[in-house]
Protein backbone atom coordinates (compact mmCIF):
# COMPACT_ATOMS: atom_id res chain seq x y z
CA UNK A 1 0.00 0.00 0.00
CA UNK A 2 2.80 2.37 0.84
CA UNK A 3 4.47 1.77 -2.54
CA UNK A 4 1.20 2.42 -4.39
CA UNK A 5 0.70 5.66 -2.49
CA UNK A 6 4.27 6.75 -3.26
CA UNK A 7 3.81 6.07 -6.97
CA UNK A 8 0.53 7.99 -6.97
CA UNK A 9 2.23 10.94 -5.27
CA UNK A 10 5.08 10.98 -7.82
CA UNK A 11 2.66 10.86 -10.72
CA UNK A 12 0.70 13.74 -9.20
CA UNK A 13 3.86 15.82 -8.82
CA UNK A 14 4.88 15.04 -12.43
CA UNK A 15 1.42 15.98 -13.67
CA UNK A 16 1.57 19.29 -11.82
CA UNK A 17 5.03 20.10 -13.20
CA UNK A 18 4.37 19.41 -16.88
CA UNK A 19 0.58 19.61 -17.18
CA UNK A 20 -1.40 17.50 -19.69
CA UNK A 21 0.26 18.56 -22.94
CA UNK A 22 -0.77 17.64 -26.46
CA UNK A 23 1.17 18.16 -29.68
CA UNK A 24 -1.49 19.79 -31.79
CA UNK A 25 0.78 20.05 -34.86
CA UNK A 26 4.26 18.75 -35.64
CA UNK A 27 6.21 19.48 -38.82
CA UNK A 28 9.52 17.64 -39.08
CA UNK A 29 12.14 18.25 -41.81
CA UNK A 30 15.08 15.83 -42.11
CA UNK A 31 17.98 16.99 -44.31
CA UNK A 32 20.11 14.07 -45.57
CA UNK A 33 21.85 15.94 -48.41
CA UNK A 34 25.28 15.91 -46.71
CA UNK A 35 27.19 13.50 -44.48
CA UNK A 36 25.15 14.69 -41.48
CA UNK A 37 21.47 14.41 -40.62
CA UNK A 38 19.85 17.71 -39.69
CA UNK A 39 16.44 17.76 -38.06
CA UNK A 40 14.27 20.85 -37.95
CA UNK A 41 11.12 20.34 -35.87
CA UNK A 42 8.40 22.95 -35.57
CA UNK A 43 5.63 22.03 -33.14
CA UNK A 44 2.72 23.54 -31.34
CA UNK A 45 2.07 22.25 -27.81
CA UNK A 46 -1.17 22.84 -25.92
CA UNK A 47 -1.97 22.47 -22.26
CA UNK A 48 -5.36 21.03 -23.13
CA UNK A 49 -6.85 19.76 -19.91
CA UNK A 50 -4.31 20.39 -17.20
CA UNK A 51 -5.44 22.34 -14.23
CA UNK A 52 -1.90 23.40 -13.35
CA UNK A 53 0.46 25.43 -15.62
CA UNK A 54 3.05 23.36 -17.45
CA UNK A 55 6.62 24.28 -16.58
CA UNK A 56 8.45 21.94 -18.97
CA UNK A 57 8.20 20.22 -22.31
CA UNK A 58 9.79 16.78 -22.66
CA UNK A 59 11.66 15.84 -25.85
CA UNK A 60 12.63 12.19 -26.36
CA UNK A 61 15.36 10.84 -28.66
CA UNK A 62 15.51 7.09 -29.22
CA UNK A 63 18.88 5.51 -28.43
CA UNK A 64 18.38 3.01 -31.25
CA UNK A 65 18.63 5.70 -33.91
CA UNK A 66 19.69 9.17 -32.84
CA UNK A 67 20.55 9.97 -29.23
CA UNK A 68 24.01 8.39 -29.25
CA UNK A 69 24.91 10.36 -32.42
CA UNK A 70 23.68 13.77 -31.29
CA UNK A 71 26.15 16.61 -31.98
CA UNK A 72 24.04 19.71 -31.54
CA UNK A 73 20.67 20.52 -30.00
CA UNK A 74 18.95 23.88 -29.86
CA UNK A 75 15.44 24.72 -28.63
CA UNK A 76 13.85 28.14 -29.16
CA UNK A 77 10.44 29.55 -28.39
CA UNK A 78 8.26 31.59 -30.73
CA UNK A 79 10.12 34.79 -29.77
CA UNK A 80 13.44 33.23 -30.81
CA UNK A 81 14.74 32.90 -27.25
CA UNK A 82 16.93 29.88 -26.51
CA UNK A 83 15.50 27.56 -23.88
CA UNK A 84 17.58 25.54 -21.46
CA UNK A 85 17.11 21.83 -20.89
CA UNK A 86 18.23 19.00 -18.62
CA UNK A 87 19.25 15.61 -19.95
CA UNK A 88 18.31 12.28 -18.37
CA UNK A 89 17.98 8.62 -19.33
CA UNK A 90 14.61 6.96 -19.98
CA UNK A 91 15.48 3.33 -19.42
CA UNK A 92 11.93 2.07 -19.90
CA UNK A 93 11.74 3.39 -23.47
CA UNK A 94 15.48 2.94 -24.27
CA UNK A 95 15.78 6.63 -24.97
CA UNK A 96 17.20 9.93 -23.72
CA UNK A 97 14.91 12.61 -22.32
CA UNK A 98 15.50 16.34 -22.61
CA UNK A 99 13.41 18.30 -20.15
CA UNK A 100 12.98 21.73 -21.73
CA UNK A 101 12.18 24.60 -19.39
CA UNK A 102 9.54 26.88 -20.90
CA UNK A 103 10.13 30.63 -20.80
CA UNK A 104 6.76 31.16 -19.11
CA UNK A 105 4.49 28.52 -17.59
CA UNK A 106 1.90 27.28 -20.06
CA UNK A 107 -1.55 27.90 -18.63
CA UNK A 108 -4.44 25.50 -19.15
CA UNK A 109 -5.95 25.87 -22.61
CA UNK A 110 -2.97 27.87 -23.91
CA UNK A 111 -0.52 26.91 -26.67
CA UNK A 112 3.16 27.55 -27.32
CA UNK A 113 5.32 27.14 -30.40
CA UNK A 114 8.75 25.52 -30.21
CA UNK A 115 11.47 25.16 -32.82
CA UNK A 116 13.91 22.32 -32.24
CA UNK A 117 17.15 21.98 -34.26
CA UNK A 118 19.30 18.87 -33.99
CA UNK A 119 22.34 17.57 -35.89
CA UNK A 120 23.47 13.93 -35.91
CA UNK A 121 26.68 12.34 -37.17
CA UNK A 122 27.47 8.79 -38.35
CA UNK A 123 23.81 8.00 -39.01
CA UNK A 124 24.31 7.67 -42.79
CA UNK A 125 25.78 4.20 -43.19
CA UNK A 126 27.55 3.33 -46.48
CA UNK A 127 25.91 0.35 -48.15
CA UNK A 128 27.74 -1.36 -49.73
CA UNK A 129 30.63 -0.65 -47.38
CA UNK A 130 33.28 -1.03 -50.13
CA UNK A 131 33.16 0.44 -53.63
CA UNK A 132 35.56 0.73 -56.57
CA UNK A 133 37.13 3.95 -57.78
CA UNK A 134 34.42 4.68 -60.34
CA UNK A 135 31.38 3.50 -58.36
CA UNK A 136 28.81 5.82 -56.86
CA UNK A 137 28.28 5.83 -53.10
CA UNK A 138 25.05 4.52 -51.60
CA UNK A 139 24.02 5.02 -47.97
CA UNK A 140 21.21 3.91 -45.69
CA UNK A 141 19.39 5.95 -43.08
CA UNK A 142 17.27 4.55 -40.23
CA UNK A 143 14.79 6.51 -38.11
CA UNK A 144 11.27 6.52 -36.74
CA UNK A 145 8.54 7.43 -39.22
CA UNK A 146 6.63 9.10 -36.41
CA UNK A 147 7.70 11.90 -34.12
CA UNK A 148 8.60 9.98 -30.97
CA UNK A 149 6.94 11.81 -28.07
CA UNK A 150 5.42 11.15 -24.65
CA UNK A 151 2.42 13.23 -25.74
CA UNK A 152 -0.43 12.56 -28.09
CA UNK A 153 0.14 14.18 -31.49
CA UNK A 154 -2.96 15.40 -33.31
CA UNK A 155 -1.24 15.98 -36.66
CA UNK A 156 2.29 15.41 -37.92
CA UNK A 157 4.18 15.44 -41.20
CA UNK A 158 7.77 14.47 -42.02
CA UNK A 159 9.74 15.67 -45.08
CA UNK A 160 13.05 14.01 -45.93
CA UNK A 161 15.43 15.83 -48.30
CA UNK A 162 18.01 13.63 -50.03
CA UNK A 163 21.33 14.28 -51.77
CA UNK A 164 20.08 12.98 -55.14
CA UNK A 165 17.02 11.73 -56.94
CA UNK A 166 18.42 8.21 -57.07
CA UNK A 167 16.63 6.17 -54.40
CA UNK A 168 17.21 2.43 -54.25
CA UNK A 169 14.54 1.72 -51.65
CA UNK A 170 12.57 3.39 -48.89
CA UNK A 171 10.00 2.28 -46.33
CA UNK A 172 6.47 2.94 -47.56
CA UNK A 173 3.95 4.04 -44.95
CA UNK A 174 0.65 5.36 -46.18
CA UNK A 175 0.35 8.18 -46.84
CA UNK A 176 3.92 8.59 -48.20
CA UNK A 177 5.32 9.93 -51.47
CA UNK A 178 8.67 10.06 -53.31
CA UNK A 179 9.18 13.02 -55.64
CA UNK A 180 12.64 13.87 -57.01
CA UNK A 181 15.03 14.23 -54.07
CA UNK A 182 12.23 14.43 -51.46
CA UNK A 183 10.29 11.79 -49.55
CA UNK A 184 7.20 12.84 -47.61
CA UNK A 185 5.51 10.94 -44.78
CA UNK A 186 2.06 12.04 -43.59
CA UNK A 187 -0.09 13.73 -42.55
CA UNK A 188 -0.65 11.31 -39.70
CA UNK A 189 -3.54 12.05 -37.36
CA UNK A 190 -4.03 11.21 -33.68
CA UNK A 191 -0.67 9.52 -33.09
CA UNK A 192 -0.46 7.97 -29.66
CA UNK A 193 2.51 8.55 -27.30
CA UNK A 194 5.63 6.46 -27.97
CA UNK A 195 4.40 5.25 -31.36
CA UNK A 196 7.17 3.62 -33.37
CA UNK A 197 7.56 2.44 -36.97
CA UNK A 198 11.00 2.05 -38.52
CA UNK A 199 11.99 4.17 -41.49
CA UNK A 200 14.75 3.02 -43.87
CA UNK A 201 15.94 5.00 -46.87
CA UNK A 202 18.61 3.62 -49.23
CA UNK A 203 19.80 6.29 -51.66
CA UNK A 204 22.80 7.75 -53.52
CA UNK A 205 24.91 10.29 -51.64
CA UNK A 206 28.24 11.35 -53.15
CA UNK A 207 28.69 14.29 -50.81
CA UNK A 208 32.26 14.35 -49.39
CA UNK A 209 32.12 12.30 -46.18
CA UNK A 210 34.96 14.31 -44.68
CA UNK A 211 35.51 13.68 -40.97
CA UNK A 212 38.12 15.69 -39.08
CA UNK A 213 39.43 13.36 -36.42
CA UNK A 214 41.38 16.11 -34.68
CA UNK A 215 41.63 19.87 -35.19
CA UNK A 216 43.77 22.22 -33.12
CA UNK A 217 43.27 25.92 -33.81
CA UNK A 218 45.60 28.44 -32.19
CA UNK A 219 44.94 32.19 -32.16
CA UNK A 220 47.76 34.41 -30.93
CA UNK A 221 46.90 37.97 -29.99
CA UNK A 222 49.42 40.81 -30.03
CA UNK A 223 48.34 44.32 -29.07
CA UNK A 224 50.89 45.67 -31.52
CA UNK A 225 48.30 44.86 -34.20
CA UNK A 226 48.91 41.20 -34.93
CA UNK A 227 46.31 38.44 -34.90
CA UNK A 228 47.90 35.19 -36.09
CA UNK A 229 45.81 32.07 -36.68
CA UNK A 230 47.13 28.56 -37.31
CA UNK A 231 45.17 25.30 -37.37
CA UNK A 232 46.35 21.70 -37.64
CA UNK A 233 43.89 19.28 -39.22
CA UNK A 234 43.86 15.47 -39.20
CA UNK A 235 41.05 14.03 -41.31
CA UNK A 236 39.79 10.94 -43.10
CA UNK A 237 37.21 9.94 -45.68
CA UNK A 238 34.42 8.30 -43.66
CA UNK A 239 32.47 7.03 -46.67
CA UNK A 240 32.52 3.67 -48.42
CA UNK A 241 36.03 2.20 -48.38
CA UNK A 242 37.89 2.05 -51.69
CA UNK A 243 38.18 -1.53 -52.94
CA UNK A 244 40.98 -2.49 -55.29
CA UNK A 245 43.88 -0.31 -56.35
CA UNK A 246 43.84 3.40 -57.08
CA UNK A 247 44.56 4.31 -60.72
CA UNK A 248 46.16 7.71 -61.10
CA UNK A 249 45.82 7.42 -64.88
CA UNK A 250 42.06 6.94 -64.76
CA UNK A 251 41.64 9.71 -62.21
CA UNK A 252 43.70 12.26 -64.18
CA UNK A 253 41.93 11.35 -67.39
CA UNK A 254 38.45 11.81 -65.92
CA UNK A 255 38.26 13.11 -62.33
CA UNK A 256 34.47 13.20 -62.53
CA UNK A 257 34.41 9.41 -62.86
CA UNK A 258 35.21 9.16 -59.11
CA UNK A 259 32.13 10.88 -57.64
CA UNK A 260 32.76 9.80 -54.04
CA UNK A 261 36.37 11.07 -53.92
CA UNK A 262 37.30 14.29 -52.12
CA UNK A 263 39.19 16.61 -54.48
CA UNK A 264 39.07 20.00 -52.74
CA UNK A 265 38.52 21.21 -49.17
CA UNK A 266 36.94 24.65 -48.89
CA UNK A 267 37.37 27.04 -45.99
CA UNK A 268 35.63 30.41 -45.81
CA UNK A 269 37.94 33.18 -44.56
CA UNK A 270 37.41 36.91 -43.94
CA UNK A 271 38.22 39.13 -46.89
CA UNK A 272 40.88 41.01 -44.90
CA UNK A 273 42.97 37.85 -44.44
CA UNK A 274 46.72 38.17 -45.15
CA UNK A 275 49.78 35.94 -45.57
CA UNK A 276 47.89 32.68 -45.99
CA UNK A 277 49.97 29.49 -46.04
CA UNK A 278 49.13 25.81 -46.52
CA UNK A 279 51.69 23.16 -45.55
CA UNK A 280 52.08 19.55 -44.49
CA UNK A 281 54.90 17.40 -43.11
CA UNK A 282 56.80 17.59 -46.42
CA UNK A 283 56.60 21.38 -46.79
CA UNK A 284 54.64 24.07 -48.56
CA UNK A 285 51.80 23.01 -50.88
CA UNK A 286 51.14 25.33 -53.80
CA UNK A 287 47.97 23.62 -55.08
CA UNK A 288 45.50 26.06 -53.55
CA UNK A 289 43.69 29.18 -54.62
CA UNK A 290 41.05 31.73 -53.62
CA UNK A 291 37.56 32.26 -54.94
CA UNK A 292 34.73 34.69 -54.20
CA UNK A 293 32.97 33.91 -50.95
CA UNK A 294 29.25 33.50 -50.26
CA UNK A 295 29.16 37.08 -48.99
CA UNK A 296 30.99 40.22 -50.00
CA UNK A 297 33.07 40.12 -46.82
CA UNK A 298 34.50 36.64 -47.28
CA UNK A 299 36.78 34.55 -49.48
CA UNK A 300 36.79 30.81 -50.15
CA UNK A 301 40.20 29.23 -49.59
CA UNK A 302 40.19 26.21 -51.92
CA UNK A 303 42.62 23.70 -50.46
CA UNK A 304 43.70 20.96 -52.87
CA UNK A 305 45.53 18.05 -51.19
CA UNK A 306 48.52 16.37 -52.82
CA UNK A 307 46.29 13.41 -53.72
CA UNK A 308 42.51 12.82 -53.81
CA UNK A 309 40.90 11.23 -50.79
CA UNK A 310 38.93 7.98 -51.15
CA UNK A 311 36.99 6.04 -48.55
CA UNK A 312 39.15 4.94 -45.62
CA UNK A 313 42.07 7.21 -46.60
CA UNK A 314 43.63 9.69 -44.18
CA UNK A 315 45.61 12.89 -44.51
CA UNK A 316 46.77 15.88 -42.49
CA UNK A 317 48.04 19.40 -43.07
CA UNK A 318 48.04 22.80 -41.41
CA UNK A 319 47.10 26.28 -42.55
CA UNK A 320 47.70 29.74 -41.17
CA UNK A 321 47.01 33.39 -41.83
CA UNK A 322 47.01 36.84 -40.22
CA UNK A 323 44.08 39.16 -39.50
CA UNK A 324 43.88 42.83 -38.47
CA UNK A 325 43.26 42.87 -34.73
CA UNK A 326 41.20 46.05 -34.58
CA UNK A 327 38.21 44.33 -36.22
CA UNK A 328 37.97 41.71 -33.48
CA UNK A 329 39.13 43.51 -30.34
CA UNK A 330 37.44 46.28 -28.41
CA UNK A 331 38.24 47.78 -25.02
CA UNK A 332 37.18 50.18 -22.34
CA UNK A 333 40.19 51.26 -20.32
CA UNK A 334 42.06 48.12 -19.29
CA UNK A 335 39.09 45.83 -20.01
CA UNK A 336 39.33 44.11 -23.41
CA UNK A 337 36.78 42.00 -25.27
CA UNK A 338 37.83 39.63 -28.08
CA UNK A 339 34.99 38.58 -30.41
CA UNK A 340 35.73 35.54 -32.58
CA UNK A 341 33.95 32.51 -34.02
CA UNK A 342 34.28 29.29 -32.07
CA UNK A 343 35.24 27.06 -35.02
CA UNK A 344 36.42 27.39 -38.61
CA UNK A 345 33.99 27.63 -41.50
CA UNK A 346 34.77 24.38 -43.33
CA UNK A 347 31.34 23.93 -44.88
CA UNK A 348 29.18 21.03 -43.71
CA UNK A 349 31.99 19.67 -41.59
CA UNK A 350 32.15 17.27 -38.68
CA UNK A 351 35.01 17.35 -36.16
CA UNK A 352 35.41 14.52 -33.68
CA UNK A 353 37.84 16.34 -31.38
CA UNK A 354 38.23 20.12 -31.59
CA UNK A 355 40.57 22.33 -29.52
CA UNK A 356 40.63 26.12 -29.64
CA UNK A 357 43.63 27.78 -28.01
CA UNK A 358 43.49 31.56 -27.63
CA UNK A 359 46.86 33.01 -26.60
CA UNK A 360 46.52 36.43 -25.01
CA UNK A 361 49.41 38.93 -24.72
CA UNK A 362 51.81 38.58 -21.81
CA UNK A 363 50.45 40.49 -18.85
CA UNK A 364 46.78 39.67 -19.49
CA UNK A 365 44.80 38.53 -16.45
CA UNK A 366 41.28 37.54 -15.34
CA UNK A 367 40.21 35.93 -18.61
CA UNK A 368 36.53 34.99 -18.87
CA UNK A 369 34.74 33.18 -21.72
CA UNK A 370 31.16 33.64 -22.91
CA UNK A 371 29.85 30.77 -25.09
CA UNK A 372 26.14 30.36 -25.93
CA UNK A 373 26.18 26.55 -25.67
CA UNK A 374 27.36 23.99 -23.16
CA UNK A 375 29.26 20.73 -23.17
CA UNK A 376 32.75 22.17 -23.72
CA UNK A 377 35.83 21.89 -21.52
CA UNK A 378 37.62 25.06 -20.45
CA UNK A 379 41.15 25.24 -19.06
CA UNK A 380 43.56 28.12 -18.50
CA UNK A 381 47.33 27.89 -18.75
CA UNK A 382 50.53 29.51 -19.98
CA UNK A 383 52.10 29.61 -23.42
CA UNK A 384 55.76 30.50 -23.90
CA UNK A 385 57.18 32.00 -27.05
CA UNK A 386 59.74 34.63 -28.09
CA UNK A 387 60.63 37.40 -25.62
CA UNK A 388 58.40 35.98 -22.89
CA UNK A 389 59.36 35.99 -19.22
CA UNK A 390 56.30 34.89 -17.24
CA UNK A 391 54.48 33.37 -20.24
CA UNK A 392 51.33 34.38 -22.07
CA UNK A 393 47.84 33.73 -20.73
CA UNK A 394 46.22 30.92 -22.74
CA UNK A 395 42.53 30.00 -22.78
CA UNK A 396 41.97 26.45 -24.06
CA UNK A 397 38.49 25.31 -25.12
CA UNK A 398 37.79 21.72 -26.13
CA UNK A 399 34.62 20.19 -27.55
CA UNK A 400 33.80 16.85 -29.14
CA UNK A 401 31.40 16.32 -32.05
CA UNK A 402 31.64 19.82 -33.53
CA UNK A 403 29.49 20.79 -36.52
CA UNK A 404 28.80 24.00 -38.43
CA UNK A 405 26.12 25.02 -35.94
CA UNK A 406 28.86 25.43 -33.32
CA UNK A 407 30.63 28.03 -35.46
CA UNK A 408 29.00 30.97 -33.74
CA UNK A 409 30.51 34.12 -32.17
CA UNK A 410 32.00 33.86 -28.71
CA UNK A 411 33.55 36.48 -26.45
CA UNK A 412 36.69 36.41 -24.32
CA UNK A 413 37.01 39.14 -21.68
CA UNK A 414 40.35 39.94 -20.03
CA UNK A 415 42.25 42.67 -18.22
CA UNK A 416 45.39 44.14 -19.77
CA UNK A 417 47.35 47.26 -18.86
CA UNK A 418 48.45 49.26 -21.88
CA UNK A 419 51.80 49.90 -20.20
CA UNK A 420 52.48 46.17 -20.53
CA UNK A 421 52.93 46.77 -24.24
CA UNK A 422 56.33 48.29 -23.41
CA UNK A 423 57.50 45.01 -21.90
CA UNK A 424 58.95 43.52 -25.09
CA UNK A 425 60.62 46.73 -26.42
CA UNK A 426 62.23 47.33 -23.03
CA UNK A 427 63.32 43.70 -22.87
CA UNK A 428 64.99 43.98 -26.29
CA UNK A 429 66.66 47.27 -25.34
CA UNK A 430 68.00 45.89 -22.06
CA UNK A 431 69.18 42.75 -23.83
CA UNK A 432 71.19 44.68 -26.42
CA UNK A 433 72.58 46.98 -23.74
CA UNK A 434 73.69 44.02 -21.63
CA UNK A 435 75.27 42.39 -24.69
CA UNK A 436 77.34 45.45 -25.53
CA UNK A 437 78.34 45.91 -21.90
CA UNK A 438 79.64 42.35 -21.80
CA UNK A 439 81.62 42.97 -25.00
CA UNK A 440 83.11 46.17 -23.58
CA UNK A 441 84.05 44.42 -20.35
CA UNK A 442 85.55 41.46 -22.21
CA UNK A 443 87.71 43.67 -24.40
CA UNK A 444 89.06 45.64 -21.47
CA UNK A 445 89.48 42.78 -19.05
CA UNK A 446 92.84 40.96 -18.99
CA UNK A 447 92.08 37.29 -18.46
CA UNK A 448 95.68 36.14 -18.91
CA UNK A 449 97.34 34.06 -16.15
CA UNK A 450 100.68 35.80 -16.69
CA UNK A 451 101.84 38.38 -14.15
CA UNK A 452 101.45 42.04 -15.16
CA UNK A 453 104.22 43.35 -17.40
CA UNK A 454 106.32 46.43 -16.56
CA UNK A 455 105.94 48.66 -19.62
CA UNK A 456 109.20 50.53 -18.97
CA UNK A 457 111.19 47.27 -18.99
CA UNK A 458 109.43 46.15 -22.15
CA UNK A 459 110.25 49.39 -23.89
CA UNK A 460 113.90 49.11 -22.75
CA UNK A 461 114.10 45.58 -24.09
CA UNK A 462 112.60 46.66 -27.41
CA UNK A 463 115.20 49.41 -27.75
CA UNK A 464 118.02 46.92 -27.09
CA UNK A 465 116.68 44.53 -29.68
CA UNK A 466 116.28 47.30 -32.23
CA UNK A 467 119.87 48.43 -31.61
CA UNK A 468 121.19 44.89 -32.11
CA UNK A 469 119.14 44.39 -35.25
CA UNK A 470 120.24 47.76 -36.61
CA UNK A 471 123.94 46.91 -36.04
CA UNK A 472 123.56 43.53 -37.72
CA UNK A 473 121.75 45.17 -40.62
CA UNK A 474 124.54 47.65 -41.19
CA UNK A 475 127.15 44.86 -41.19
CA UNK A 476 124.98 42.98 -43.62
CA UNK A 477 124.92 45.92 -46.01
CA UNK A 478 128.71 46.28 -45.74
CA UNK A 479 129.13 42.60 -46.47
CA UNK A 480 127.00 42.88 -49.59
CA UNK A 481 129.19 45.75 -50.82
CA UNK A 482 132.35 43.66 -50.25
CA UNK A 483 130.85 40.82 -52.23
CA UNK A 484 130.14 43.22 -55.07
CA UNK A 485 133.76 44.40 -55.13
CA UNK A 486 135.08 40.86 -55.33
CA UNK A 487 132.72 40.16 -58.16
CA UNK A 488 133.88 43.17 -60.20
CA UNK A 489 137.65 42.88 -59.70
CA UNK A 490 138.15 39.30 -60.60
CA UNK A 491 136.84 36.77 -63.04
CA UNK A 492 138.51 33.95 -61.15
CA UNK A 493 135.76 31.71 -59.83
CA UNK A 494 138.04 30.31 -57.17
CA UNK A 495 138.81 33.79 -55.86
CA UNK A 496 135.09 34.61 -55.67
CA UNK A 497 134.30 31.52 -53.76
CA UNK A 498 137.10 32.22 -51.31
CA UNK A 499 135.60 35.72 -50.77
CA UNK A 500 131.96 34.51 -50.57
CA UNK A 501 130.36 36.06 -47.54
CA UNK A 502 130.34 33.34 -44.98
CA UNK A 503 129.58 36.02 -42.42
CA UNK A 504 126.28 36.97 -44.10
CA UNK A 505 124.52 33.87 -42.83
CA UNK A 506 125.92 34.52 -39.38
CA UNK A 507 124.48 38.04 -39.42
CA UNK A 508 121.10 36.69 -40.50
CA UNK A 509 121.25 34.19 -37.68
CA UNK A 510 121.86 37.00 -35.21
CA UNK A 511 118.76 38.81 -36.50
CA UNK A 512 116.76 35.58 -36.15
CA UNK A 513 117.81 35.28 -32.52
CA UNK A 514 116.67 38.85 -31.90
CA UNK A 515 113.30 37.98 -33.45
CA UNK A 516 112.90 35.10 -31.03
CA UNK A 517 113.72 37.42 -28.15
CA UNK A 518 111.16 39.97 -29.40
CA UNK A 519 108.30 37.48 -28.83
CA UNK A 520 108.70 37.94 -25.10
CA UNK A 521 108.12 41.70 -25.27
CA UNK A 522 105.21 41.88 -27.73
CA UNK A 523 103.64 39.89 -30.53
CA UNK A 524 103.21 42.87 -32.83
CA UNK A 525 106.83 43.90 -32.35
CA UNK A 526 107.97 40.33 -33.06
CA UNK A 527 105.89 40.15 -36.23
CA UNK A 528 107.52 43.32 -37.60
CA UNK A 529 111.00 41.90 -36.93
CA UNK A 530 110.04 38.65 -38.62
CA UNK A 531 109.03 40.57 -41.74
CA UNK A 532 112.36 42.42 -41.69
CA UNK A 533 114.31 39.16 -41.24
CA UNK A 534 112.46 37.53 -44.15
CA UNK A 535 113.22 40.53 -46.39
CA UNK A 536 116.95 40.30 -45.57
CA UNK A 537 116.95 36.55 -46.20
CA UNK A 538 115.31 37.02 -49.60
CA UNK A 539 117.80 39.73 -50.48
CA UNK A 540 120.73 37.49 -49.59
CA UNK A 541 119.39 34.66 -51.79
CA UNK A 542 118.91 36.99 -54.77
CA UNK A 543 122.45 38.43 -54.39
CA UNK A 544 123.98 34.99 -54.27
CA UNK A 545 122.21 33.86 -57.44
CA UNK A 546 123.17 37.04 -59.31
CA UNK A 547 126.85 36.68 -58.36
CA UNK A 548 126.95 33.15 -59.67
CA UNK A 549 125.51 34.36 -62.98
CA UNK A 550 127.99 37.27 -62.99
CA UNK A 551 131.07 35.06 -62.82
CA UNK A 552 129.70 32.72 -65.46
CA UNK A 553 129.10 35.72 -67.73
CA UNK A 554 132.58 37.17 -67.19
CA UNK A 555 134.16 33.85 -67.89
CA UNK A 556 132.29 33.68 -71.20
CA UNK A 557 133.18 37.32 -72.05
CA UNK A 558 129.69 38.82 -71.73
CA UNK A 559 130.62 42.25 -70.41
CA UNK A 560 127.21 43.70 -71.16
CA UNK A 561 125.67 41.43 -68.52
CA UNK A 562 128.30 42.68 -66.06
CA UNK A 563 127.31 46.28 -66.61
CA UNK A 564 123.64 45.44 -66.24
CA UNK A 565 124.33 43.58 -63.04
CA UNK A 566 126.36 46.43 -61.57
CA UNK A 567 123.50 48.81 -62.34
CA UNK A 568 120.88 46.53 -60.80
CA UNK A 569 123.00 45.86 -57.73
CA UNK A 570 123.65 49.55 -57.23
CA UNK A 571 119.91 50.19 -57.39
CA UNK A 572 119.22 47.43 -54.91
CA UNK A 573 121.80 48.86 -52.49
CA UNK A 574 120.20 52.30 -52.86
Amino acid sequence: MRSIALITLLLSILSLSRGDLVNTKVKRTIDLATQLARHEISLTAENSAGSAPAQHYTLILQNKYLSSHLCFLSVKDEQGNSLSYDESEDVANNSTQYKIKLATPLEAGKTTNLKISAVYSHVLIPYPTHISQAERQLVRYFDNIYFFSPYTTNSQKTTVKLASTSVEKFTPQKPSKHSGDTITYGNYEDVKPYTHAEMMIHYENNFPFLTYTKVIKAMEISHWGGFAVEQHLDFRHAGAVLSGQFSRWDFQRNPGASPAAIHVINEVLPREVEEVYYRDDIGNISTSTFAAGPTGNSLVFQITPRFPLFGGWKNNFYTGYNLPLHKYLSHSGDHFVLKINFASDLGNFYIEDYTLKVILPEGATNARVEIPFKGYEETHGRHYTYLDTTGRYAVILRLRDVVAEHNIPIQIHYQYSTTSMLHEPLLVTVGFLAFFMVIMFGVRCNLSLRPPVDKSKVQQKQREILAAVSAASKKLETNFTTITGLGESSVDSASYKRGKPTTTQELLTQISHQVDSAVQVGETFAEELKDFYQAQQDKFNVQSELHELLFEAKTAGYFILTVCFNCNFSLSIC
